[in-house]
């Protein structure tokens, strides 16, 4: 397996970012996935007028990567026109957790450069765990 090229997710990201459909908010969004198999997946925001239907730029990468048949997730970058960036919401951290092992990193960014790269895990500590499944129709 070869190294994690984050300028590689990053000219992917910020390319797929400017394909968002975002008509409500104008917050243009892109993300890029690494997977173990040395594969790239991008994603990009989607919105919708009912905004609970909107999918986020990493929801939109984690289904293309499905689709390709891939579940392991070994770095996330996310890139927005903002001066910081912004991490992943909690719903696509959730989301991600499924594919995700100890040392996924998280890269954040603005249009002109990473701005923060940490563990998947300093993002999101403890979501709904997979265990959790296995408690299905057994109620306290």
């Amino acid at each position: 397996m070869s190294q994690i090229d984050v300028d590689k997710m990053f000219a992917l990201a910020k390319a797929v970012r400017l394909n968002a459909y975002a008509p409500y908010s104008n917050f243009l969004v892109g993300s890029c996935i690494y997977t173990d198999n040395d594969q790239y997946y991008v994603g990009c925001n989607v919105e919708n007028t009912s905004y609970r239907m909107t999918d986020c730029a990493e929801t939109v990468a984690v289904g293309a990567m499905v689709a390709n048949g891939v579940r392991k997730i070994k770095a996330v970058l996310v890139v927005t026109d903002t001066p910081k960036g912004v991490s992943p919401c909690g719903g696509c951290l959730q989301k991600l957790s499924e594919f995700v092992s100890e040392d996924t990193m998280v890269y954040i960014a603005n249009i002109n450069k990473v701005t923060e790269a940490r563990p998947f895990t300093e993002f999101f500590g403890a979501g709904f765990a997979k265990e959790f499944s296995e408690l299905t129709g057994k109620h306290a």
